[in-house]
């Protein structure tokens, strides 16, 4: 009796032994969760970061939570759009840190996931502008940048248009060559036209221009 006893003892003991045994070799076969290739950041740092020159903001939202208020200096590539990639690549340069930021963080981080695939060195606002605006961070919005839209038709000419567009700075103009209204609705209206010009001036007295200009609302 004992030595049966003993026997069904060992024989349970080695089950048991392999059943651990296949356990952990199904176990260690199993794939591991890819290494984060970008860097996550609170809104501090994020702030002291994009201070950097060679930091681009990259706001990868959809075109209208855009213009409802964006982080100054950035430009918009919408992470939802099939050629996102591809107009990253164009518009990005990959000896520049590229600050992302969306709504929550999440999309963000997906993009800032892809980016990296591809070389980019990036770095994902926490959060996203939810968490900018709750640190009472300022945003501004499409509406801000423009203070004067002025069309005039030529008196020598009435085919053509001059329309007179001016800008609280250099930076929100050169911010409204990367907007999603510049590169879709102008760019897609050249057929309309049978030449246009585009003349970057500045005013001679920077201080007098948005006191004489209000934008027509």
């Amino acid at each position: 009796m004992t030595i049966v006893s003993t026997n069904w003892l060992l024989t349970c003991l080695f089950a048991a032994l392999g059943l651990t045994t296949a356990c952990g070799q199904q176990r260690s076969a199993l794939p591991l969760c890819p290494a984060k290739n970008f860097e996550n950041m609170e809104v501090t740092e994020f702030t002291e970061l994009i201070a950097d020159s060679n930091v681009v903001i990259l706001d990868v939202r959809k075109a209208d939570e855009f213009a409802e208020g964006h982080i100054k200096g950035a430009i918009l590539i919408d992470q939802f759009q099939s050629d996102f990639l591809e107009q990253a690549k164009a518009k990005l340069q990959k000896d520049k840190t590229i600050a992302i930021y969306c709504r929550s963080g999440r999309r963000s981080a997906n993009a800032a996931g892809k980016l990296a695939d591809v070389g980019y060195k990036c770095v994902n606002l926490k959060g996203g502008i939810l968490a900018w605006k709750e640190a009472s961070m300022p945003v501004i919005t499409s509406e801000q940048e423009m203070i004067c839209i002025f069309p005039n038709q030529m008196t020598e000419d009435d085919n053509k248009i001059r329309i007179v567009e001016i800008y609280r700075n250099k930076e929100a103009y050169e911010h409204h060559l990367t907007t999603e209204h510049f590169q879709t609705y102008k760019q897609r209206t050249l057929h309309m036209v049978k030449s246009l010009n585009l003349l970057d001036l500045s005013p001679l007295d920077k201080e007098a221009m948005p006191l004489i200009f209000t934008k027509i609302r």
